[in-house]
């Protein structure tokens, strides 16, 4: 196995050598492996336990794939092609290659935490611990903790597991993450970081975390099952943003309750992570106010405006009370003012200095 994978990964850096970042090649190959690597953990065809992979060879692949990212970066962005990346559209091939090239990244760092990571496994050094500070707020930090709970993500449930997926065994488990040494978890906290470092935007404008936060599948192939509660923390504990705004206004808990494919349960249990976990601001503008017209997947009556505001609205209730989440413990008095400005204040960014404006923005769009 390692020796057709050395191969294979032989074969993946020719490829940098003579063809494009962003190509249809690239893109592919490293869905391969993606794909490849999830049928040998998941033992869903042989049967067999894959608990003899060694992580290093999926480092290996994290590797490869975070320095095409950011080849891709320097070639097809603004020095390229004089446009940010969320003005690209459907038709835009070498967006759609970069936009699968991420996602499969995030499939290899989803089986890397949840196959070798042991919950008790040291927490992830702040390596740009003034960016993190920076990103919550003080009351909202959680305690230095590992941000692996070790368990499957919540899917649709089967007799034979979560969509016939091999979950291991405690003991199966123990021997896999023995082989994850604190060595190779320190290059995996370092590989993850060099990826929110980067911080690539896709189509609209998305974030990792809103990826990270999504469910959409731009692969007909079965890969780890997104979203991930465990991923999405660790994007966060190295300094990604919960509270990152895409082109079109939405923010990471936006696209989960704007999501059609996920259950309520699956998004208290995220949003709940996004606010107690990864400091997101839990009374932010989620969404933007076109959503109160016109959704991404369709209309929207325009009776249901005040039931799709976050947290407020009767629409929400039912995530809310299912995460758990106190609003009165979360919610200060500066965020209740900044929800009484008058629209003409708000739309006056000259009226607040540069820290209150901030703030402002936070909780409502600003022209």
């Amino acid at each position: 196995m390692s020796q057709c994978l050395g191969f294979w990964r032989y074969a993946v850096q020719l490829q940098r050598v003579f063809l494009e970042p962003l190509c249809f090649i690239a893109q592919s190959a490293f869905l391969g492996f993606a794909e490849l690597f999830n049928v040998i953990l998941s033992n869903r065809y042989s049967g067999l336990r894959a608990v003899h992979l060694q992580p290093r060879l999926i480092l290996e692949c994290i590797d490869a794939i975070i320095d095409n990212i950011e080849r891709g970066m320097d070639y097809s962005y603004e020095v390229w092609n004089k446009r940010k990346p969320w003005s690209y559209s459907t038709a835009d091939k070498e967006a759609t290659n970069f936009h699968r090239q991420i996602r499969a990244c995030l499939h290899f760092i989803s089986l890397t935490i949840f196959y070798f990571c042991s919950p008790k496994a040291d927490p992830p050094p702040q390596l740009h611990s003034a960016r993190v500070a920076g990103l919550r707020r003080e009351v909202y930090r959680p305690e230095a903790r590992p941000p692996f709970s070790g368990a499957y993500p919540t899917v649709q449930m089967d007799d034979a597991g979560p969509l016939g997926i091999f979950i291991p065994s405690r003991s199966e488990h123990a021997e896999m993450r023995a082989m994850m040494t604190p060595r190779l978890l320190d290059r995996f906290y370092r590989q993850v970081n060099r990826l929110v470092r980067l911080n690539p935007r896709v189509r609209d404008g998305q974030t990792l975390v809103h990826l990270a936060c999504s469910s959409t599948k731009v692969v007909r192939c079965d890969l780890f099952p997104l979203p991930h509660a465990d991923l999405i923390r660790l994007l966060c504990y190295l300094g990604a943003d919960p509270d990152a705004i895409d082109a079109n206004g939405y923010r990471p808990i936006g696209t989960i309750l704007a999501s059609r494919s996920l259950q309520d349960n699956v998004k208290a249990e995220i949003i709940a992570t996004l606010v107690r976990d990864c400091g997101a601001h839990y009374d932010a503008s989620v969404m933007p106010p076109t959503w109160l017209q016109t959704s991404r997947e369709g209309d929207t009556d325009s009776a249901d405006v005040k039931a799709l505001r976050w947290p407020w609205g009767a629409a929400c209730q039912t995530v809310v009370s299912l995460s758990g989440l106190r609003p009165a413990a979360l919610v200060s008095l500066k965020c209740l003012a900044t929800h009484a400005l008058p629209p003409a204040a708000r739309n006056c960014p000259t009226l607040f200095p540069e820290a209150l404006l901030t703030f402002v923005r936070l909780h409502h769009h600003l022209a």
